[in-house]
C-alpha cells in the first residue's frame, strides 16, 4: 500500500528533525575492575547524549521490559567476565525481558565480549530457530574467537565492512598490541555485516565481527568486541558518534515527529535510479548522503560529508546501477543525526 501511494506522487516532501530528544538506556553488564563500561558510557555522553546508567551487576537483575520500553535505544555493554551476564538473566538462559522489549519494537546495540561465549560456549556453534542468536541477532553460526582460535595472536584491528549500513565508521586498533576474544560470526542472508577482523597474514582476517539486523519491528546492532579499549579516546568517540547517529536516524525515520529543521524533496519519485535531491537549509550545514536498501544496507554513496550552503541546493544523481524495483532510502547524515527518506525504484 505504501508503494502504491508513493507511485502516484511526483514529489515526496518529508521534513528532517534534528532537534528531537533521543532517550538512551545504558546497561553495564560487567563484573570487573577495569572500568571499561564506564569509559564507554562516557563516550556516549561526550557524543552529545544523556544516557541513563543501569548497573545490572549491582542490581542483580536485568532491566524489565517495561523499563526498557521507556527508551528509544538500549545500549548493552558486556566485558570479559565469561559467565553470569544479565544479558542472559545471570543464569545462561534466554532473557525474556530483553526478548519482550525487542518484540515490542525495541532498538538494541549490544557491544562487548563474551556474550556469545556465556550462553553458547566455545566456537564453533551453529544456531537455528529458537536460539536468541539466530532469532534476534540473525546469526547462522559463531565461528571463532580471536586468541582462542588464531594461534594465540588476538585481532590486530577491526575494519568497517565495505557495505556497512553504518556510515562514517573507521578502523579500530587497541590500547594493547592485539585484542583477545573478538567473536567471528556468520550472519543470515538478511543481516548486514558491519565490522570485520583485519591484519596482514592474520588467520581470522575478514571474519565478520559486527552485524546489523532489521527484525519484525525491531533492530539489533551487535559489535562482537569491546569498543572501550580502543587505542585512543578520540578513536572510540568518533566511532560512537557514527554509530549513535545511525541508530538515532533509524529512530527518527520511524517516528511521526513533525518539527522540521530543514526540508528535503526527492523528485521524480518513483524513478528508475536517477533523481534530484533538493535541500532547503536554514544555514550552512555539514552533510553526507547515501542510498540504502530497505534493510539499511548501503547501495551507493551519493556524496561524502561536505559543507552544504544555506538556502536551496539541488543535487542530481544517477545511481548507474541496475536496481530491482522496490523501496529504497536516501539517508541524510549530519554531524550527529541521520534520517532516511523513501525512494521508489520502478
Amino acid at each position: 500500500m505504501i508503494i502504491r501511494l508513493l507511485s502516484i506522487a511526483s514529489i515526496l516532501v518529508i521534513s528532517l528533525n534534528v532537534q528531537g530528544q533521543f532517550s538512551v538506556l545504558f546497561v553495564d553488564d560487567t563484573d570487573d575492575n577495569f572500568e571499561n563500561a564506564e569509559r564507554f558510557f562516557e563516550s556516549i555522553e561526550d557524543a552529545g547524549y544523556s544516557p541513563v546508567y543501569y548497573d545490572a551487576v549491582e542490581e542483580g537483575d536485568s532491566p524489565t521490559v517495561q523499563y526498557m520500553a521507556e527508551f528509544d535505544l538500549v545500549v548493552w555493554h558486556t566485558a570479559g567476565d565469561g559467565a553470569g551476564l544479565y544479558f542472559w538473566n545471570g543464569d545462561d538462559s534466554d532473557n525474556e525481558d530483553l526478548m519482550g522489549y525487542l518484540d515490542g519494537g525495541g532498538k538494541l546495540w549490544v557491544v562487548g565480549l563474551d556474550f556469545l561465549f556465556d550462553r553458547y560456549g566455545s566456537a564453533p556453534v551453529t544456531f537455528g530457530p529458537g536460539d536468541f542468536a539466530y532469532d534476534y541477532l540473525g546469526l547462522e553460526s559463531h565461528d571463532a574467537q580471536a586468541q582462542a582460535d588464531d594461534g594465540g595472536i588476538g585481532a590486530p584491528s577491526v575494519v568497517p565492512d565495505e557495505n556497512s549500513p553504518v556510515p562514517d565508521l573507521d578502523t579500530l586498533t587497541w590500547e594493547f598490541e592485539t585484542l583477545w576474544w573478538v567473536d567471528g560470526v556468520t550472519p543470515r542472508e538478511d543481516v548486514a555485516p558491519v565490522f570485520r577482523m583485519a591484519g596482514e597474514d592474520y588467520p581470522l582476517n575478514d571474519a565478520i565481527c559486527g552485524t546489523y539486523r532489521v527484525g519484525q519491528g525491531y533492530i539489533t546492532l551487535a559489535y562482537y568486541f569491546d569498543m572501550s579499549v580502543t587505542e585512543t579516546d578520540d578513536m572510540r568517540l568518533e566511532n560512537v558518534i557514527a554509530t549513535m547517529a545511525f541508530l538515532e536516524g533509524i529512530s527518527l525515520s520511524n517516528s511521526d515527529t513533525e518539527s522540521p529543521a530543514f526540508d528535503v524533496q526527492i523528485y521524480p519519485n518513483p524513478n528508475r535510479g536517477s533523481f534530484n535531491l533538493e535541500l532547503d537549509l536554514p544555514q550552512t550545514t555539514s552533510l553526507a548522503a547515501r542510498l540504502t536498501d530497505a534493510q539499511g544496507r548501503q547501495i551507493k554513496h551519493l556524496f561524502s560529508r561536505q559543507q552544504v550552503t544555506g538556502g536551496k541546493s539541488v543535487f542530481q544523481f544517477d545511481s548507474g546501477l541496475q536496481l530491482s524495483p522496490g523501496l529504497y532510502f536516501v539517508q541524510i547524515i549530519s554531524d550527529r543525526h541521520a534520517k532516511g527518506f523513501p525512494v521508489v525504484i520502478e
